[in-house]
């Protein structure tokens, strides 16, 4: 990774923003089954021409959360864009960034900071935290951070992930975090004998869902799956559905794109019975 890749001059730095995009990767195997799997990429975009290139920095995401799933990517890729877009734009008459060489210790606490100020949470708070840690250790073990030494990156044990985990360099610094959340009162179950008024309501409130609620009710299909249903997919069991339906599920990730509840494994296909 060149260092004129990551430098950022006055000229064009109000012209662009950085943002998240998907990539989705076709794989045959031997068998010549067609495997897809989707990428989250970081990529640089011209407000004024829309022109979109991709960013060094996706290979940190590719390197660190590649076996992750999608929903993992797009949540780190997004802290990273988010970051980025705070320290290197956003800030640009504070922090007079002119290269990622020159982030410090005080340019994460800041942005996390700001995150709280914007009502995030305890746990989303560590979440960023967690992030950016890596996005410093990666750019440090690149040779890119030049204020940071080796023994400024120190490991704690996580003993619920068995794992090793980075120790914050923010946290300690910052002058007061979120309250811990209190267990909200709302269901998080449908009780059984709900389940007729529920769908009564959805008949009289707006007939139109009511099929969308059914098939996310007895068939546990989130709402990008329900969105993704063809009437060719659905095969009635006995006259109007007496015993029920089935469910051929084919859902494809373009499908749940606009939709923040995405299907898990895209392209995986199978029957469901509602």
């Amino acid at each position: 990774m060149e260092n004129n890749v990551l430098d950022f001059s006055p000229s064009y730095i109000k012209q662009v923003r950085f943002g998240v995009r998907s990539v989705k990767l076709e794989f045959v195997k031997r068998r010549g089954d067609i495997e897809y799997n989707e990428y989250c990429i970081i990529v640089l975009e011209n407000i004024e021409t829309k022109r979109v290139v991709v960013h060094p920095l996706t290979s940190f995401i590719y390197i660190k959360w590649r076996n992750t799933e999608y929903n993992t990517q797009y949540a780190r890729a997004k802290h990273v864009a988010d970051f980025l877009n705070y320290t290197v734009i956003e800030c640009y008459t504070t922090f007079r960034l002119k290269s990622l060489e020159d982030l410090k210790v005080e340019h994460g606490v800041s942005f996390l900071e700001n995150k709280i100020k914007h009502g995030c949470s305890r746990g989303t708070i560590f979440s960023y935290d967690t992030t950016v840690m890596y996005l410093y250790h990666y750019l440090f073990r690149k040779e890119i951070l030049k204020s940071f030494k080796d023994n400024d990156f120190q490991w704690k044990n996580v003993q619920i992930k068995r794992s090793k985990q980075l120790k914050s360099l923010f946290i300690p610094r910052i002058r007061k975090l979120p309250n811990y959340l209190r267990r909200d009162k709302k269901a998080k179950r449908l009780m059984e004998h709900h389940v007729g008024p529920f769908l009564q309501v959805a008949l009289q409130v707006n007939p139109e869902i009511a099929l969308g609620v059914y098939l996310s009710i007895f068939g546990g299909l989130r709402g990008s799956e329900v969105m993704a249903i063809k009437r060719s997919e659905i095969s009635h069991m006995g006259p109007d559905s007496a015993n029920g339906m089935i469910v051929r599920l084919s859902t494809d990730v373009k499908s749940a794109k606009s939709s923040g509840n995405r299907v898990k494994k895209p392209g995986y296909s199978n029957n469901r019975r509602c």
